[in-house]
């Protein structure tokens, strides 16, 4: 709000600013604020016409855009404000944002629509623009952990684990405890091999949010598969209970409670897992109402 705020002010300085021009960038601003994007892009527009098209506007009628997935009309307004102002980092972090949207429903698209060399060749030079630009904003702005965390994202997504780390290292120093930034955190190690440390990453993040049911079930996978099947016990009822619906935990429980030698719960929790429409489990309680019998 306070940098919006500031905008306005500006606007006030420029000339040719008419009451009714500020009347509508602020109708616009509010719309956004509500979450109504397609009004706000509307009101931004009519103020274009109505008065000086600074970069403020432009930039405020990009993330419209950007909210609304409208990915090329959010990257052409993106560009006009660094054609206006190539040292505006909140520009290149939404560029590079709306890029890296862009990369990532090309990585999930099938192979028949993106296929080839063309594919491949768009890929590459998407992941090259959407680095450029969130390195440029973390160049102007070093200590804007937003920035640095959307990096970190971007980083994830290529499959860079070393460098996501080191971001999401660098924003746990700039900010308070954040479980975003934990659990990606722990995420990343998990695909680096390192077990240990993510481990202590998602104890962590549960301790800011222990009502996250997701978290729990990761944190009790991981525990399953380093062989700790207490604390996998321990975390898969958390998420059961926060999750009861969900058949994963139950199956997963249901597994741990077998190495643990609880065979009768095992045996319910994969029924239950079954029940709530989980395939695997249809084999795994006869496997294990056979044994246990």
């Amino acid at each position: 709000m306070r940098m919006w705020s500031l905008g306005l002010l500006f606007l006030l300085l420029l000339p040719g600013c008419s009451p009714g021009y500020l009347l509508l960038v602020h109708e616009g601003m509010d719309k956004a604020e509500e979450g109504a994007y397609g009004e706000a892009v509307y009101f931004y527009t009519r103020a274009m016409y109505a008065g000086p098209r600074t970069s403020f506007l432009y930039l405020r009628r990009a993330e419209a855009w950007a909210a609304l997935e409208s990915n090329e009309n959010a990257l052409q307004d993106y560009d006009s404000v660094l054609a206006h102002d190539n040292q505006n980092a909140e520009a290149y972090l939404g560029r590079g944002t709306v890029r890296l949207a862009i990369l990532s429903s090309l990585s999930e698209t099938d192979v028949d629509t993106v296929e080839g060399v063309e594919g491949m060749v768009m890929r590459v030079v998407l992941r090259t623009l959407v680095f450029a630009d969130l390195d440029r904003a973390v160049h102007l702005s070093p200590r804007w952990a937003v920035a640095i965390k959307m990096r970190a994202h971007a980083h994830l997504v290529c499959g860079n684990l070393k460098e996501a780390i080191a971001d999401l290292n660098a924003v746990e120093w700039l900010t308070w405890p954040d479980a975003w930034v934990l659990a990606t955190r722990a995420r990343a190690r998990v695909l680096a091999g390192d077990s240990a440390r993510a481990l202590i990453d998602f104890g962590a993040a549960e301790r800011i949010t222990p009502d996250d049911g997701e978290l729990r079930f990761e944190r009790g996978l991981l525990a399953y598969d380093m062989g700790g099947w207490s604390l996998a016990n321990e975390e898969l009822t958390h998420a059961i209970q926060l999750q009861p619906t969900s058949p994963w935990p139950w199956y997963f429980r249901a597994l741990t409670r077998w190495k643990l030698g609880r065979r009768g719960d095992a045996c319910d929790d994969a029924c239950t897992s079954a029940v709530a429409g989980c395939l695997p489990a249809l084999e795994l309680a006869a496997v294990f109402a056979c044994d246990f019998r």
